[in-house]
């Protein structure tokens, strides 16, 4: 039997084609994970101990700045040095940039300064700071500025680069002036040299002490574990590809098998037991396995080692490391390639060896559902659909995301096993509404695809898997994608704003009209008014104002006034606040949340008149669309800003951002299930191809009828459109159907605005067109060998 395994392997290798490449694919999918995870970490490891450069021993757990402050003081009492990790979050005010802005230390002691010196000097008494060399490009600050950071007023002496360390900010100031923002304070640890532990401990009993390398290595591996649940995540859709090339196998063997049924029984009439035979093919497959393994690990390690170069030449700052590929890494994906192959080959081994050698010498018949065995498997099928669909409607009224997953298994399964019952009506479908457009061609092509169910839902089965979760896919982030602006247009109800404390001048708005990407704005009337002793314009917005893209029933009544966060806070939250301008004072209450309507306080149009009666313009509102990169818009803003001495507050980063981070989301969720999805391509590409041999007399006898080579080779093509064309409609109905539930059972549940299902037509018909295109690819090698074989040649006896 080994002189009949090696004999079959050199006879029947180009039809081992298709099981090779899904699992060198497989495997090399796996590898380059590995790649990417190993530099993930590297990159993300890297920059862990930069900022404890230079101390002992690290005190973390220390939440409190008078803990903090109370180390610093003890530790240089002691003649050591101290500084502090950590960042103040508040307002800045440079130039006309505004917004939030970042904070951090920089140490007294040179041993412990981590940050690298670009330009400039070090601060050396309060009141300097260090910018960060970002955020020196992104808000238009070089040395020598000043800028204002909460309540500070703070000098610029020098420009530093952080460089992968994961504590960085946008500024650094000496510890004397960060520890004044006690309530906007986050203190991450305190770096120490020249002091035991005993001694921290001695005046901190509740921060945690340790060597400065043992909390360095405490944090890597709490770094890593996170790179490793996104390795989990990534290994996901390995799976997913996986499945589909087991599918891709199973069928190539089925088929195989299936042609070689005669040689088989030969073997058993002449005195090969069903043993012998047995292992004979699953030798082949172990075989088979070996080799595609050994060629996925290769491909995979160039393939990551490439990808990591490309994404660190192109995205420098994503930070990723060198590529490595741990030994256990290539253990598993060559363990898994073998695995896959031969569990994939062991139910069509047992159906082979199962037949009796008389039966085996008789012709083979194609598959018929309406056989007991067809019938009991819809059966099967219907009970697992019937489940899946209490459990999904568990999962949309309960919120169930463990109904939800195990569901959409079993509708999913049962869609699978249901497969002979559905797809060849769908093919016959498409067959008779294409018929006027392929005639003759199309009828051999729809019988041809329909001749054998299994067979047909089987090979339709491995591209079903990928449409439908990338339809998923689509659907979902669509529609999540919508939800989130809807709750952005919510929390932003204006894009920008630009504040001035005196009246803006006559052309301000035409000036900010002008500017590409601004859709609408609004000139706001108001007044300088102080509100418990804070000095601070304030300005009333009539309700009909075009520019308010979120909720106007949120702007306040005609008793109360919108504070920015930043007085509340300032104020403590009080139940009512006192305004008063020009002599006139009244008692307002404050709305319920903070202003989502920028930096300035805002009332109603009664309230202002109650005010004043010479309210002037201070504030645009601007309202922009999508037409523009977001950051050129701000800039054109602010330059304009600058212009009209204005303060210009932005949410457009915020607003582009989190939708740039949907598409990205998709984009990269797609791009992995693309892989799955060109398995179950090559695997539409082997079926034609076995086809074209199994049907090797037929085609030839059509040609000796009349059929011309390109018509032959047009009846495979329409076949191959057939069968991705069916799994694709069917995989996007299936897809979209559990997109939309994803969407009920975890997006519905976060945002306030709740979600509509959004059906990305463009989307959807781009992967029923691109599986249809890939299907004529897969089909062009079949057809051309088909097309070659002379009728003569064709029509003899193998």
């Amino acid at each position: 039997m080994r002189t009949v395994t090696l004999a079959s392997l050199r006879l029947y290798t180009r039809r081992y084609v298709a099981a090779f490449l899904a699992v060198a694919i497989g495997v090399a999918f796996i590898i380059t994970i590995g790649a990417l995870n190993a530099s993930a970490k590297d990159g993300l490891t890297a920059g862990a101990g930069q900022p404890y450069r230079g101390s002992d021993v690290v005190a973390s757990d220390v939440y409190d700045v008078s803990d903090a402050r109370t180390i610093v003081e003890a530790v240089e009492a002691d003649g050591g040095a101290a500084s502090v990790l950590g960042y103040a979050m508040e307002p800045l005010q440079a130039g006309a940039a505004s917004g939030d802005t970042t904070l951090g230390v920089v140490a007294d002691d040179e041993a412990l300064r981590w940050q690298t010196l670009i330009s400039g000097s070090w601060p050396r008494v309060p009141g300097e700071v260090l910018v960060d060399e970002q955020a020196a490009k992104s808000n238009g600050v070089a040395v020598g500025d000043t800028v204002q950071i909460g309540g500070l007023e703070l000098d610029v002496v020098g420009v530093a680069s952080a460089g992968k360390a994961l504590t960085s900010s946008d500024f650094y100031g000496l510890w004397t002036d960060v520890s004044s923002f006690e309530n906007s304070l986050w203190i991450d640890s305190v770096p120490v040299r020249g002091t035991d532990e005993a001694a921290i401990t001695a005046v901190a009993p509740d921060a945690v002490v340790m060597a400065t390398d043992d909390h360095v290595r405490e944090l890597q591996a709490e770094l890593t574990r996170g790179a490793d649940t996104l390795t989990l995540m990534l290994l996901v859709f390995v799976t997913v590809a996986l499945t589909v090339a087991a599918i891709v196998i199973a069928n190539t063997f089925s088929i195989l098998f299936a042609q070689r049924t005669s040689d088989i029984a030969m073997l058993r009439c002449v005195g090969a037991t069903r043993a012998q035979v047995r292992r004979s093919v699953r030798l082949e497959a172990l075989a088979i396995g070996l080799f595609s393994s050994t060629v996925g690990l290769l491909a995979g390690v160039g393939f990551g080692f490439g990808i990591v170069a490309l994404i660190r030449s192109l995205f420098p700052a994503v930070g990723l490391g060198d590529a490595s590929v741990a030994p256990l890494w290539f253990l598993a994906a060559f363990a898994v390639g073998v695995i896959v192959t031969v569990a994939a080959a062991w139910l069509p081994t047992r159906a082979t060896t199962r037949i009796s050698p008389l039966a085996a010498l008789r012709p083979a018949g194609d598959g018929d559902v309406r056989t007991t065995a067809g019938k009991l498997r819809v059966a099967f099928g219907a009970v697992l659909l019937l489940a899946g669909a209490a459990l999904l409607t568990l999962a949309v009224t309960g919120a169930s995301v463990v109904a939800m997953l195990g569901g959409g298994v079993l509708a999913f399964v049962s869609v699978l096993v249901l497969g002979p019952v559905i797809v060849p009506p769908m093919i016959r479908l498409a067959g008779r509404a294409t018929g006027p457009l392929t005639g003759a061609t199309g009828r051999i092509a729809t019988d041809n695809a329909i001749r054998n169910p299994k067979r047909t839902a089987t090979t339709t089965s491995a591209l079903l898997v990928g449409v439908t979760l990338t339809s998923a896919v689509v659907v979902g982030m669509s529609s999540a994608g919508a939800a989130v602006d809807e709750e952005s247009r919510a929390s932003y109800p204006i894009d920008a704003a630009l504040a001035s404390t005196t009246p803006l001048r006559a052309d301000a708005l035409d000036r900010v009209l002008a500017i590409p990407g601004v859709e609408d704005a609004v000139a706001l009337d108001g007044v300088p008014v102080t509100i418990d002793g804070i000095a601070t314009p304030a300005v009333a917005l009539p309700r009909d104002a075009g520019v308010i893209d979120g909720d106007r029933n949120a702007l306040p009544g005609e008793a109360e006034i919108a504070l920015p966060f930043e007085i509340l806070d300032e104020l403590n939250f009080p139940q009512t606040v006192t305004v008063e301008a020009g002599g006139r004072t009244i008692e307002l209450r404050p709305t319920e949340s903070s202003s989502p309507w920028g930096p300035t306080p805002v009332v109603g149009v009664e309230t202002m008149r109650a005010l004043t009666e010479r309210a002037q313009p201070l504030v645009l509102w601007v309202g922009t669309d999508d037409s523009t990169d977001g950051n050129d818009l701000v800039g054109d803003l602010r330059a304009v800003a600058t212009g009209l001495d204005a303060t210009l507050f932005s949410t457009i980063e915020k607003q582009r951002f989190m939708s740039q981070q949907v598409d990205v989301m998709t984009a990269v969720v797609v791009g992995l299930l693309g892989i799955a999805v060109l398995i179950a391509l090559v695997g539409i590409g082997s079926t034609l191809g076995l086809s074209v041999l199994e049907r090797r007399r037929e085609n030839a006898l059509l040609r000796a009828l009349g059929v011309t080579r390109r018509q032959l080779r047009a009846t495979l093509v329409v076949e191959a459109m057939l069968l991705a064309g069916a799994a694709a409609v069917l995989g996007v109905g299936i897809g979209t159907l559990f997109g939309w539930i994803g969407v009920k059972v975890m997006i519905e549940q976060m945002v306030a605005t709740g979600a509509v299902l959004v059906i990305p037509v463009g989307q959807l018909a781009a992967i029923i067109a691109i599986a249809a295109v890939a299907g004529v690819l897969a089909s062009v090698l079949p057809s051309r060998t088909a097309a070659r074989t002379a009728p003569a040649a064709g029509l003899t006896l193998e």
